[in-house]
């Protein structure tokens, strides 16, 4: 039970100092599916191959909303 108190926390936490960064409105940035243009995903030059390659796809994304961009459904 903690240890989802504490996912979740840190999920909340790490959305809003991006939202707060970046002056976006994400809701979620650790969970859900992402949509990217085949050409656009090797702009991104991922690394990472544990948990936090959310942050990796998310950042980027969010720091240059030219190339990448999400609609809410």
């Amino acid at each position: 039970m903690c240890t989802v108190f504490i996912r979740l926390w840190r999920n909340n936490f790490l959305t809003h100092v991006i939202n707060t960064r970046y002056r976006t409105s994400l809701t979620d940035s650790q969970n859900g599916f992402r949509a990217l243009r085949a050409g656009k995903i090797t702009l991104l030059r991922l690394t990472e191959n544990k948990h936090s390659i959310e942050l990796e796809m998310v950042l980027p994304a969010v720091a240059d909303d030219r190339a990448y961009r999400s609609r809410r459904r």
